[in-house]
């Protein structure tokens, strides 16, 4: 038998809150499972596949099961052998293959597998070798050194041998008697060498993409960053946003930053305006954005309280400065007429007559206007968080940053908008993180707000925007479809309150 072994047993912990609800080869990646890039392009080469597993054995053949590869089979890591990845791949063996080939799973490969030789490594340059397990021409390794080794080159996750029962046998007798914290892989590498000899395989680097880190998974994503009509640059401790297209966007921004009334501590100092070139530079803050703590690093009730009492001071702040007037409420609704499909009509009298009821349709406050996770960082080291790319505009209402906010702690935007889904015909799963203690924080802290405004109107207003989202996602039609269930699901929510 022809087999492939790919060991997916790892802890993930280099996904920090990600990785403890998800295995990394499951996880999104343009609407497919990384794993699936693998299975699609190999799964005829070999008789069986084995992916081996240690949890979320049944998430594996949900998935499997749906996209119906007869020769694959999902095994779980045995609980009695030491762990470690050489245990993994042991797992996924029987002994009596006449042909193994081994695939990491973290990582997706432009190479041709058929034309790597028995007895081979696949190995790359690299220049951060601390991060590498490398290895020399005479096979010896050097896992994740500390000072540089005699070698460029990288182990980079294929590996092929022409005798699965040596191997077999080696892996048996280096797990029963390893006193090791986890048994390497590289340790059965250098035994099986010494009675066949293995050879390297190098190829490009660029034929490698790495999905090892929380980081280099939200990078090889590249999705778009900011609004499509800004021009963003860094340069040293400054941010440069620039528009040919909008102009007086980015000048409204600089007005906003420079002038706005409420609390300075929170915004991002602004450097400089330039009229001229319709560009702002703005202080360069370091940081995690509220979305990527909340989609991959930190779920702790501790920290989000304190998020979330920050944004609390920052809307009573901005409803301290009050006008008499209804033209804001009146270009939201007509923002969301505008933006709305034909068959609305049903939600946008209902909007509409909400608005009219409500204690606020003729009042204006300062606001943000586009309060969403992605447009807050926190900054760990001053345990402060930064709020930037506003809408523009200063006068609005802080009942509408609310509603933006309750848009991604209630709904999906974030999850969606950074495509953490797999949606097909038949099959939909959102990868989220527990929220739940989040969202009852948010109702918590935010209390005396809902209950102003009342939860129906919140609803509503949360529906709203996801209408007015869908297009301005022309470049997503699954987005955009997904944005529709979030509009539909908040509108019905909305009519179930009294």
């Amino acid at each position: 038998m022809n087999k492939l072994i790919i060991p997916s047993a790892g802890a993930a912990t280099r996904f920090f809150e990600l990785g403890k609800h998800f295995p990394k080869s499951l996880l999104p990646f343009k609407n497919k499972p990384l794993l699936l890039y693998s299975l699609e392009k190999y799964h005829k080469l070999y008789d069986e596949i084995v992916i081996v597993v240690s949890e979320n054995q049944q998430l594996y053949e949900e998935i499997l099961n749906y996209y119906e590869y007869k020769n694959v089979k999902v095994q779980s890591v045995s609980k009695d052998l030491k762990q470690g990845p050489a245990t993994s791949v042991y797992c996924g063996l029987d002994g009596t293959e006449n042909s193994i080939t081994i695939l990491l799973s973290d990582a997706l490969y432009n190479v041709d597998i058929s034309e790597i030789p028995e007895d081979s490594i696949s190995a790359m340059e690299v220049t951060d070798f601390s991060r590498w397990c490398m290895v020399d021409k005479d096979m010896k390794f050097y896992d994740k050194p500390i000072t540089k080794p005699p070698t460029k080159l990288a182990v980079s996750g294929i590996y092929k041998f022409s005798d699965p029962k040596l191997y077999y046998k080696i892996s048996e007798e280096y797990i029963s008697r390893s006193d090791e914290s986890e048994t390497q892989f590289s340790n059965i590498l250098e035994i099986y060498n010494d009675e066949k000899k293995l050879h390297i395989y190098e190829h490009p680097t660029k034929a490698f993409l790495d999905f090892g880190t929380i980081e280099q998974y939200i990078q090889n994503k590249n999705l778009p960053f900011g609004r499509s009509f800004n021009n963003i640059r860094f340069e040293s401790n400054s941010v440069f946003k620039s528009s040919k297209l909008n102009p007086l966007k980015i000048i409204n921004e600089g007005m906003w930053l420079k002038h706005f009334p409420v609390n300075q501590n929170l915004i991002p100092k602004l450097i400089d305006i330039n009229i001229k070139d319709a560009e702002i530079e703005i202080d360069l803050v370091s940081g995690f954005t509220l979305r990527e703590l909340l989609l991959y690093y930190d779920n702790s009730n501790n920290l989000w309280e304190k998020l979330f009492k920050k944004l609390k001071m920052f809307m009573n702040d901005c409803s301290e400065y009050q006008f008499n007037t209804d033209e804001f409420w009146r270009k939201i609704f007509d923002k969301t007429v505008l933006r709305s499909g034909e068959g609305e009509n049903e939600f946008l009298d209902y909007f509409k007559k909400l608005i009219l009821e409500s204690e606020f349709s003729q009042q204006t406050t300062v606001f943000h206007g586009d309060l969403v996770l992605s447009n807050i960082i926190y900054e760990p080291n001053r345990e402060n968080i930064k709020i930037f790319d506003p809408m523009g505009d200063i006068y609005g209402h802080w009942v509408y940053d609310l509603a933006k906010l309750g848009q991604c702690v209630l709904g999906n935007y974030d999850l969606i908008d950074s495509e953490m889904y797999i949606s097909e015909k038949n099959f939909y799963r959102l990868f989220s993180t527990d929220r739940n203690e989040i969202q009852r924080l948010f109702f918590e802290i935010f209390n005396k707000e809902i209950e102003l405004i009342t939860p129906k109107f919140l609803y509503a207003l949360i529906a709203s925007l996801y209408l007015s989202l869908i297009p301005l996602h022309s470049h997503n039609s699954q987005n955009q479809k997904l944005y529709y269930q979030e509009y539909n699901y908040f509108f019905n929510l909305s009519k179930k309150e009294r």
